[in-house]
């Protein structure tokens, strides 16, 4: 098994012991993914800061992993990032039922140097990231303009990083039907990429 690999294993047995060391070292590790995939499938507002709930959440689910078991790094993420969007749609559910109106706040906002944490997209370079946020902002639009499954199947495959076989498993599909789902949902994106310019 290789190393890195093991040691991402070694950490996530010491962090579901309580290890608050390891539970740190996979926050720090996993932190750039789950903030991406909550910009780009939570868009719904919150009443927290963007940076605050990703790693308030990220921590409460890591400190309660007591009975996970470990079956790779990518059904980790796939499990903590799950596990996360959860409790976030449970806090933005608890502030609807106390008649707070969340509808009145702003969008989640984009912090400086957010758009760096694209980088788990990786048909995205660091050259390309660097070009600027009108680029990332033409990206975003036309995601934001595929319908959810797409989006879906896209984020579980560039954020999370899951195998062809490990979506179908998520998704209830096979992997064949995977793989043809995320190419037409990639090549939608580079056909609204290609109208913006």
């Amino acid at each position: 098994m290789p190393t890195q690999i093991r040691r991402a294993a070694d950490l996530v047995t010491q962090a579901s012991l309580g290890d608050a060391v390891a539970i740190d070292e996979l926050l720090v590790r996993n932190l750039p993914r789950l903030r991406a995939y909550v910009k780009f499938r939570c868009r719904r507002p919150v009443r927290e800061s963007h940076s605050d709930l990703v790693q308030s959440v990220c921590r409460e689910v890591l400190e309660g992993m007591e009975n996970f078991e470990y079956r790779g790094e990518a059904a980790f993420r796939h499990w903590l990032i799950t596990n996360a969007v959860n409790k976030i749609r449970d806090r933005h559910d608890f502030h609807n039922a106390r008649k707070r109106d969340v509808r009145r706040e702003q969008e989640l906002p984009v912090e400086d140097g957010e758009a760096v944490e694209l980088a788990p997209f990786d048909w995205i370079t660091a050259s390309q990231v660097a070009m600027g946020r009108e680029d990332v902002a033409r990206f975003e639009r036309a995601y934001f303009e595929l319908d959810e499954s797409d989006q879906e199947i896209i984020a579980l495959k560039r954020i999370i990083g899951l195998t062809h076989s490990e979506i179908a498993e998520a998704l209830g599909i096979t992997a064949g039907a995977a793989r043809m789902k995320l190419s037409r949902a990639l090549n939608g994106l580079a056909i609204k990429m290609a109208r913006t310019g």
